[in-house]
This record gives structure tokens, sequence and C-alpha cells, in this order.
């Protein structure tokens, strides 16, 4: 598992290059605004991105015959992208907690925040990296473009008059509960990719 994960952040460097320089003006953008949120959300949808760019350059460069012929498993293989992405995930809200709190967030909020993108970065990849172990990167794209947007188009048909109607009590302690939920589903999703992944195999 530890040379799976090496092996991609190694072909990462120049993709996390190209996103740091995205994030710096994201984060500019935020000192100015004095609001730190945004730029945890957009870090966070980063960070799944990275696990199916991992997954394209594997692909690309046909890695999943070569790897087969290698003393690990497909188990290993869909293990190390979810690790990747979720270890991600987790990072992120680790590091923008701290951030939030020095910009004058309350820290009850600052950690409401954590929670809501790690819910988001928990549900984008359990929808898509089944997606990729079944069709492949490119051959999943629309379908990916479709998951992504779901969240954000959820929100909009609600409207904030409807999150107005929920008790902010109740609101928070969904906030909070919904990365621990989520997380219930993840082995689930896992053994949707490994299904998915082996019947491609096959």
């Amino acid at each position: 598992m530890k040379s799976l994960l090496y092996k991609d952040l190694m072909n990462l460097k120049q993709q996390l290059r190209f996103y740091a320089i995205i994030l710096v003006f994201y984060a500019v953008i935020g000192v100015r605004q004095g609001d730190m949120s945004f730029l945890g959300m957009v870090m966070a949808i980063f960070a799944v991105m990275l696990s199916v760019t991992a997954y394209a350059y594997d692909e690309r460069a046909g890695w999943d015959k070569y790897a087969l012929t290698m003393p690990f498993g497909i188990r290993e293989l869909v293990w190390s992208k979810y690790v990747l992405a979720v270890g991600g995930v987790l990072l992120v809200a680790a590091v923008m907690i701290p951030v939030n709190i020095f910009s004058g967030i309350l820290v009850r909020e600052a950690f409401g925040l954590a929670a809501s993108w790690i819910a988001m970065g928990l549900f984008i990849t359990e929808c898509i990296l089944p997606v990729i172990f079944r069709f492949g990167v490119e051959k999943g794209r629309l379908m990916m473009f479709v998951i992504l947007l779901l969240p954000a188009m959820l929100v909009l048909f609600l409207g904030q008059s409807v999150f107005q109607k929920i008790p902010p009590r109740m609101l928070e302690n969904a906030i909070f509960l919904s990365p621990v939920l989520l997380l219930i589903f993840l082995p689930l999703s896992v053994w949707i990719s490994y299904r998915m992944y082996k019947k491609k195999e096959l």
C-alpha cells in the first residue's frame, strides 16, 4: 500500500504544482474578502480529484496489467486510491481549521466547516471512484461531472429558504454527523469499486 501511494504522489508532483498555483489565487481572494471557507471547499475537491488524476496516469501508462504481476492484488490497488482521496480531504480539514480560527471564525464554526468539507469529499469519493474503476477516466468523465455538480444543484434547488426553516442546532448536528454517516458507507463504495474493477479486468 505504501509503495502504491508513493508511486501516485511521485506521478502527481507536476499536478500538485499546478494546483498550488490555483490555491494561492483562491487564498488571496479569501484573505481580501476575509473569508477562507471557500478555499477549504476548493482544496477538498482538489484532494479528491488528485486520486482521479492518479488513476488517469495509471490508465494511460497501462499500469493495471503490469501491477497485477506484482505481489499485491486488486484490493490494494483500489484501496490506495481511496486512501489518497480520503487522506487528502482529512489533511485539508486539519490545515484549514487553524487557518479559519486565525482569520477570526469561531472555533465551533471552524470545525463545522471542516466537517462539511470532509462530508463533501467523502460523498464525491464514494460516488466517483466506482465509476472510474468501471468505465475509466475518459468514459466516466460525463458521470463524474454530474456527480461533482450534484451537491451544488441540490443546494440551489432546495434554496436558502429550506435551510433557514431547519432549527440551527439541528442543522449544526447534521453537519457534524454527516462525515460519520458517510464513513459508514465507505466500505460499501470500496467493495463496489473492487467488483467493478474485477469485472473490468475480466
